[in-house]
């Protein structure tokens, strides 16, 4: 077992990954800590589906105006990665609701993966308490076949009971 902060002890995790081994990662920071280049460091490792707790609703939403803007180098900012230009795309957001927020940060995030760690299958599920979203969880893919396994693990029984593998 490794403790430590994810971003400084990424390599040594990198490093237990069989090169080229298909793996599934799951990325659970308490906020936003897991900055893109850690995401980087591990898709570059392996074959690498992720599953990524993102902190749209309890950190993003509540603090991209008032604590992140005027950082460039913010945790969002690190987070995100390079050249994400979400001030300006925040700023021609039409109707800036919390859940319009959240779906830009999403979207901007799922693009970065795309542009330029070459991941070309999404989803995502917001988690919430009692009606009120908490965070997302997106997964990445590059490959088609992962997006059927996370549509298949994430469906919910006749209950409503989520079915998780």
């Amino acid at each position: 077992m490794l403790v430590g902060d994810c971003n400084h002890r990424v390599q040594e995790v990198a490093d237990l990954i069989p090169h080229n081994a298909l793996t599934l990662a799951f990325i659970d920071p308490t906020g936003l800590d897991a900055k893109f280049d850690t995401i980087a460091a591990l898709a570059e490792r392996s074959r690498a589906d992720f599953v990524v707790l993102f902190a749209d609703a309890y950190d993003i939403n509540r603090n991209a105006e008032r604590v992140y803007r005027n950082d460039p180098n913010s945790k969002l900012d690190q987070v995100l990665g390079p050249s994400a230009d979400w001030r300006k795309k925040l700023d021609a957001l039409q109707n800036p609701t919390g859940f319009n927020k959240r779906r830009l940060f999403a979207d901007i995030y799922k693009s970065q993966l795309r542009r330029h760690l070459g991941y070309i299958e999404f989803g995502d599920k917001t988690i919430a308490d009692r009606g009120r979203p908490l965070y997302k969880l997106i997964y990445a893919s590059k490959d088609k076949l992962g997006l059927k396994f996370w549509h298949e693990a994430t469906k919910k029984e006749a209950g409503g009971q989520r079915r998780w593998f």
